[in-house]
């Protein structure tokens, strides 16, 4: 195997890499929220103050009060409509019809606010007639217009109605960066670049007089196969906990991270297998002495 060899699996490894790393350009597209839950109307009356002793009161999925209500909407690498619904009961001689909600300020991750323009974001109250109860839905489209970085986004509406007292009902979007291509990319590339190097370490210990002079016997052996395999596990750990973060960003110090960890793993690996000596097959075929 010559310098050369190593520089054309080299090349075309990046080229591989950086053709799949480039996004493709997605269309935009008008958000779907409205088809299911339309805007919510101006409000018929004045909604109350904070002196009004009536009660909206948050429910569990037990139907008893919940401490505090949240309204969670964890999208992972998705891009696609989700939509939750928190249900109040409300006391006696409150109007359910009446209840209204008011996004309070701008739902931010950290300083980057969540994109809501365009309908992006919608909410509205129904009224269960059975029970009284109201059912508060919000909808967020975010492969709608504009597409949200990936992060933590959190924020509230203000839940209110004439006659009791407004309660917040807070809401978290999470998002994760689309880049997992990248990562297993990355991963591949690491193990890749491992087998390369040991391939070359073999090459050059190799008895001069019977080498062999092609790549290919030193790129598929069983001792490779071992190697790739535990560059694989750690490829395979770094993804699961990549996967796990519902905010995971991917940046090119985590990518390399990544690369880094599997090319270690790899070259472990190898290292390991080696400490039990040549076979007398690898002796015959001239690759160990």
């Amino acid at each position: 195997m010559t310098r050369r060899a190593v520089r054309q699996s080299a090349f075309s490894l990046v080229t591989i890499l950086a053709c799949c790393l480039i996004p493709a350009a997605a269309a935009a597209r008008s958000s779907t929220c409205p088809e299911l839950i339309k805007p919510q109307p101006s409000p018929t009356a004045t909604i109350a103050s904070s002196a009004s002793n009536g009660q909206l009161t948050a429910l569990a999925g037990d139907g008893n009060p919940a401490p505090k209500a949240t309204l969670v909407m964890d999208y992972g690498t998705n891009r696609g409509r989700d939509i939750r619904t928190q249900t109040y009961r409300l006391s006696p001689g409150l109007d359910p019809s009446t209840v209204h909600l008011s996004l309070v300020n701008d739902i931010n991750s950290e300083n980057d606010p969540l994109p809501i323009g365009n309908r992006q974001l919608t909410y509205r109250v129904g009224v269960d007639h059975a029970t009284g109860f109201v059912n508060v839905r919000v909808c967020y489209d975010p492969g709608a217009e504009h597409e949200p970085a990936a992060g933590r986004y959190t924020g509230s509406l203000l839940v209110s109605a004439p006659g009791a007292k407004p309660v917040p009902l807070a809401l978290e979007f999470t998002f994760q960066d689309k880049g997992l291509l990248g990562v297993v990319l990355f991963a591949l590339l690491g193990v890749l670049a491992g087998v390369v190097i040991q391939a070359f370490a073999a090459f050059q210990q190799a008895p001069t007089e019977t080498r062999p002079k092609k790549i290919w016997p030193y790129l598929f052996n069983f001792r490779t196969l071992l190697a790739a395999g535990a560059g694989a596990v750690a490829g395979l750990t770094a993804y699961g906990k990549i996967e796990s973060d519902p905010i995971w960003h991917s940046t090119m110090t985590t990518l390399l991270e990544i690369g880094g960890a599997t090319l270690a793993a790899t070259l472990a690996g190898k290292t390991l297998i080696d400490l039990k000596g040549p076979t007398e097959k690898e002796k015959d075929r001239g690759v160990a002495s």
